[in-house]
């Protein structure tokens, strides 16, 4: 049985301490152990409110034997930092897919991946190491999304869109399908993406444009 160690004590890691509950192998393959700090410090009284143990923080915690490991951090730059402090020292991510999730036996995931209630994975989508997808959003056949990249709630990716690393998209955004979007993007919640995205670069409205 592995111990299930949530990177990150804010309310993002409040949720994915729940979702690990409702999550693919919960119980037969792992156990929740606790917390430890990511990038943001908590005091002791929002320590007393959390769940379970806060064992330190991600640079000074030492890994056990059993450690398994997810990322409860939604920003694309800082989820990237932290996990290369957790592989650095050996550690190894859990995907977790919540138990309402639909995903093709064609999709091809990577590692660190959380999957959020009712969101599906179709054809032969291929999702990259530590992304997130959140609830009720879709990610249609053909698509690519790269590393490190959040998909808020309700979002809609469709068909045969290739999506760089580190893009964040807001809830309730969308794409026409074949859309392209560049690394290090910004997707603003309920916009609607025609065709490309730049690198680095920020988008909003319907339709999306620079901002």
């Amino acid at each position: 049985m592995k111990n299930l160690i949530i990177i990150g004590t804010g309310g993002f890691a409040l949720e994915v301490y729940e979702h690990a509950q409702n999550s693919l192998g919960y119980g037969s393959e792992y156990i929740i152990k606790g917390f430890i700090e990511g990038n943001i410090p908590c005091d002791y009284e929002k320590y007393k409110s959390l769940p379970a143990n806060v064992f330190g923080n991600c640079i000074e915690y030492q890994i056990c034997e059993n450690d398994i490991f997810f990322l409860a951090i939604a920003d694309p730059i800082i989820k990237e930092k932290v996990a290369n402090i957790i592989l650095d020292k050996g550690g190894e991510f859990i995907n977790l897919i919540h138990n309402t999730s639909v995903v093709s036996k064609h999709a091809k995931l990577g590692s660190g991946i959380f999957l959020g209630a009712f969101s599906i994975v179709t054809g032969d989508a291929i999702i990259d190491d530590f992304v997130m997808i959140n609830t009720y959003s879709g990610i249609s056949h053909g698509c690519k999304i790269g590393a490190y990249s959040s998909v808020m709630g309700h979002v809609g990716i469709n068909g045969n869109t290739i999506i760089g690393h580190h893009s964040y998209w807001g809830s309730g955004s969308r794409c026409l399908p074949g859309s392209r979007i560049g690394n290090n993007t910004k997707i603003g919640a309920a916009s609607l993406v025609l065709k490309k995205v730049k690198d680095n670069s920020t988008v909003f409205g319907v339709p999306a444009k620079y901002i």
